[in-house]
């Protein structure tokens, strides 16, 4: 249940600071979010991003995989990438931004992964 909540919660907010770093790095100048962009960005995020991390979640199929948030990461990433597909129109966006997109869900997922497992860590303690 912890797991859940880990991907559940934190995994869209990740996602949107990754979202925005990546845009601003390809802007090539730093973004500023103001209040309504955050706003925006929190609802957009577990709208978007609220699926593919509760799939994610399913990473307790992997407990005994010694690199578990490497294969979480690799799933996520397809995750992301077919939500992707299935959301934008591929004759504006380019296939080449829906797979640079796939990072967005690909470092969350990773980062909770990680979290998910430290935290059973220090149960079983």
């Amino acid at each position: 249940m912890k797991r859940l909540l880990i991907f559940a919660l934190l995994g869209p907010i990740i996602g949107l600071a990754i979202m925005l770093a990546v845009a601003s790095f390809l802007s090539g100048h730093v973004i500023v979010p103001d209040a309504r962009i955050m706003i925006y960005g929190f609802l957009l995020a577990y709208v978007f991003g609220g699926v593919p991390a509760l799939f994610a979640a399913a990473d307790w199929y992997l407990t005994r995989v010694p690199l578990r948030p490497l294969a979480i990461c690799c799933a996520g990433y397809v995750l992301t990438v077919l939500t992707g597909l299935m959301m934008f129109d591929t004759q504006y966006t380019s296939f080449r931004d829906v797979l640079m997109y796939g990072f967005v869900g690909a470092i969350p997922a990773s980062i909770c992964s990680w979290l998910s497992g430290k935290q059973e860590k220090s149960a079983d303690a």
